[in-house]
């Protein structure tokens, strides 16, 4: 990131959420609307022909496709931006598809819901914001998983540590899995450091190696 006014593209089919959003943002000196998009067609034809984005607000839902789509477009031409899931859909595909494709927030948008310059400030300082029902979403299918792939020859990880080794695995930071996890993130990198010694390694790499070879995760 610079220091300078934070590029944010919005995606959303939605017109008065589209009309709320750009209203919020272009009150904030903090951030710079460079572009907006109702639909994946329009919004991959900006992401490849506009000026880069540092971050971006996408439905999970749009009417040609899904925000996993956008998010994976937006990072192959912007690896270091930052993507906000911003969306009525809790449904755990569509949450799971989100992460895995490198969304670094979902919020719902519900009356109580955070403001969406809150939410881009909180993932431009390294944070990750989730909404609750998300962060137990993620935590049900990282559950439904472990318990599909086949049993270990022992109890090698903890729940929390296999849990922790999941999302690892997806490539989310320690901030964002402290945040689904609603733990410190002391206590996450405490449960790394744990995991490693078990597994005898070294990095994130060689832990999901291992962990894929022992059929502790998928």
């Amino acid at each position: 990131m610079t220091t300078a006014a934070w590029r944010v593209l919005i995606v959303e089919p939605d017109e008065i959420r589209m009309r709320h959003y750009m209203l919020e943002l272009m009150q904030d000196s903090a951030f710079h609307l460079v572009a907006t998009a109702p639909n994946k067609r329009r919004a991959i034809l900006l992401i490849v022909d506009r000026t880069p984005v540092d971050l971006a607000v996408v439905n999970a839902r749009l009417p040609d496709g899904c925000g996993a789509e956008i998010t994976r477009a937006v990072l192959k031409k912007n690896p270091d931006a930052h993507i906000l899931i911003a969306t009525d859909v809790s449904e755990e595909n569509t949450v799971m598809q989100s992460v895995e494709a490198g969304a670094d927030g979902y919020i719902l948008v519900t009356d109580d819901a955070p403001r969406i310059a809150d939410s881009l400030k909180v993932m431009a300082a390294g944070g990750s914001p989730v909404s609750p029902l998300i962060a137990r979403s993620v935590l049900r299918a990282l559950h439904s998983r472990n318990t599909a792939a086949p049993a270990p020859a022992s109890d090698i990880l903890s729940r929390r540590e296999l849990d922790i080794m999941g999302l690892l695995a997806k490539g989310l930071t320690l901030t964002a899995i402290a945040e689904i996890l609603s733990i410190s993130e002391h206590t996450v990198t405490t449960h790394v450091k744990k995991i490693y010694k078990k597994l005898n390694v070294h990095s994130r790499g060689e832990a999901v190696y291992e962990a894929r070879q022992l059929h502790l995760i998928q």
